[in-house]
């Protein structure tokens, strides 16, 4: 199977993009054809500073490889190295009815995000390679209710509890549980897990990338071996387009 998928190149990212979408990125690649890129040309609309957007840049590409992106099994690279895409955009842009735009899901996200989910323009992330004194902070600045220390606590509604449960086991899972529901048990005590639990899962990634770090050159030729793949398939893919609508 043929898989496309890319993140947006507008912040550093975060727990919940390893959650959601880089974790499986990375566990598909083994059995499928993937082709996985930074939407550097997304994130102009939101990031305006070249600057900050070279860097957002590479931090996504320091991040996958570290994560365990492999570049002899999925191709990975730059959206704006890829020049038939933008073609692609302005012959759908011409084509695509309202309706069809409204029944996407990206769309409807787009119109709802709410404030809720973890997101880098809300700043409400927990960074996966952060230092680890920022990630503290980020940890514990996590939103809780205010039950007392002493009283027992619904772990289905805790955001901590949730987050943990993410990546710990299943038997650390159901401790965290039982303390929870016995009570004498705070959050700040479950923020100080989860804080180890975070360091602990990405231990081995963060010393991946700190060696991807000093070899920058290797990380470029990766990303332009990357879109040299995806632009073949890409202008195959363009060409019936263009046959399609009446163009060649």
């Amino acid at each position: 199977m043929r898989i496309l998928s890319g993140m947006q190149s507008s912040g550093k990212p975060h727990l919940g993009n390893y959650l959601g979408a880089m974790r499986h990125h990375i566990n598909l690649q083994d059995k499928n054809e993937c082709l996985y890129f930074i939407a550097d040309y997304h994130s102009l609309t939101t990031v305006r500073d070249p600057d900050i957007l070279r860097q957002n840049i590479l931090e996504i590409a320091l991040d996958y490889l570290a994560l365990g992106i492999d570049p002899d099994k999925a191709a990975f690279f730059r959206q704006s190295s890829v020049p038939q895409h933008t073609e692609l955009c302005w012959i759908l842009n011409c084509i695509t009815s309202m309706g069809l735009i409204e029944r996407s899901h990206a769309w409807k996200d787009a119109k709802s995000s709410n404030g809720e989910k973890m997101s880098k323009s809300y700043g409400n992330v927990i960074e996966i390679f952060a230092d680890e004194t920022i990630l503290k902070k980020q940890v514990m600045s996590i939103q809780t209710d205010s039950t007392p220390l002493e009283e027992p606590k619904n772990p289905k509604t805790c955001t901590v509890f949730k987050i943990y449960s993410l990546l710990a086991e299943k038997n650390e899972i159901e401790d965290l549980k039982n303390k929870y529901l016995k009570g004498g048990f705070g959050y700040g005590d479950a923020k100080k897990l989860l804080l180890t639990k975070i360091l602990e899962t990405f231990s081995p990634f963060r010393k991946k990338r700190i060696e991807l770090e000093r070899n920058l050159s290797y990380v470029n030729d990766v990303l332009n071996e990357g879109a040299k793949k995806a632009r073949k398939i890409a202008e195959e893919t363009l060409k019936e387009v263009r046959e399609k609508v009446g163009l060649e």
